[in-house]
């Protein structure tokens, strides 16, 4: 079992519905021209999972305000930290591939045996320090050989996702 000691863990389930409700937000879709997720990154930075806009579209000052509010009304109730386009060494990953990643994990007929059906309930995307991964919940105890399956598929589907 993985002892987690980052700040915040958000299950896979929960981070697709953030995606799938900042997808649906008319206001998001007028600022970034109906390619939210696209435009919107979740980054790791000293243990926050953040949300923000990544810099694809040159927003005023008037529509920073607005993503913000818009974004907190929708992250208010999550352990996520709604914020602009930030710097410093850290983890970001566009919000169209963290979901992509999450459901080619929860298609994966290796990881549904092993964590049952969907897979994503039993995932979690963890923030530790300046790093954003995907893990085991604890929700089912992995045998040596489960977490290196596990560890294989993940590497692989990122990779897919992200190369």
């Amino acid at each position: 079992m993985t002892e987690h000691t980052h700040k915040v863990s958000l299950s896979c389930r929960e981070v697709q519905r953030i995606i799938e409700d900042l997808e649906r937000e008319e206001g998001l879709r007028e600022l970034f021209g109906g390619q939210v997720s696209e435009a919107l990154i979740i980054a790791a930075e000293g243990g926050d999972i953040r949300i923000e806009e990544g810099g694809v579209v040159d927003l005023s000052d008037g529509d920073v305000s607005r993503f913000l509010k818009i974004l907190g009304s929708i992250v208010k109730n999550h352990d996520v930290v709604p914020g602009r386009h930030g710097s410093g060494e850290r983890v970001r990953i566009r919000c169209d591939v963290l979901k992509r990643i999450i459901r080619d994990l929860d298609d994966s007929p290796e990881l549904q045996e092993i964590f049952g059906t969907p897979v994503c309930h039993s995932l979690v995307v963890v923030a530790e320090q300046g790093d954003l991964r995907v893990e085991n919940g604890n929700n089912v105890t992995l045998s040596d050989k489960q977490v290196e399956d596990f560890s294989r598929i993940l590497e692989r589907v990122v990779a897919d996702n992200t190369g």
